[in-house]
């Protein structure tokens, strides 16, 4: 199943992990059953409100087993936890590469922050109809993906860009600082004004330049 990023393979475990303590705490305390506790109440108290005796005994039975199927399906299929899922079912390829790595073997340190025991040896489990959806989303996500072009490694430089960060904290601080205090404003001023470029400048004289 593929993913957006290595951090995803791991959220997406955690996301589903959470659920599933989620849902075995509302069983645990009942509270799971109390949807079932109105569908009776209702289906009994509207026959008998508008119809007679036997007919609305009748009705009651019919209106509760048609709900209560329902109900059963969509708690088994969307609901229950099932599938298992684990770290080497998700995976990540990196864009204009082939190389594809899965959870617990991408090389990062999330591999060591959430491995088994960083979660405290819990296995994360998917209802089926949600696992299903995720395949098919993830499926049709990556193909969109991977139908950009790669001309001039146009996925690539956009991977580096939001990946790279500036190691040093006082050039870091001074890029924030000029980015808020002047290239911001000045673009949008440009943006606003659209002021006529000097002959020669890229974007002037029929040459479309490179766009700001």
């Amino acid at each position: 199943m593929a993913t957006g990023s290595f951090l995803e393979i791991y959220l997406t475990l955690f996301g589903w992990l959470m659920y599933d303590n989620l849902w075995e705490i509302l069983a645990d305390t009942g509270l799971l059953y109390l949807p079932f506790l109105g569908l009776f109440i209702s289906h009994v108290r509207k026959p008998m409100e508008s119809m007679e005796g036997m007919d609305a005994a009748s009705a009651s039975q019919n209106r509760i087993e048609v709900a209560l199927a329902f109900m059963l399906t969509v708690i088994v299929l969307a609901g229950a936890p099932f599938f298992d899922l684990a770290p080497a079912s998700l995976d990540y390829t990196k864009p204009c590469t082939a190389n594809t790595l899965s959870g617990g073997a991408t090389g990062t340190n999330y591999d060591a922050e959430f491995n088994a025991a960083g979660l405290g040896g819990a296995a994360a489990r998917v209802p089926p109809w949600w696992y299903a959806v995720m395949a098919v989303s993830s499926g049709i996500t990556a193909a969109a993906v991977g139908s950009i072009p790669c001309t001039n490694d146009y996925r690539m430089t956009r991977y580096r860009l939001n990946t790279d960060n500036i190691q040093n904290p006082k050039l870091k601080r001074e890029l924030q600082e000029f980015a808020t205090a002047c290239y911001l404003p000045s673009r949008s001023d440009y943006l606003a004004e659209k002021p006529a470029l000097p002959a020669g400048i890229p974007g002037t004289d029929g040459d479309p330049g490179v766009p700001i």
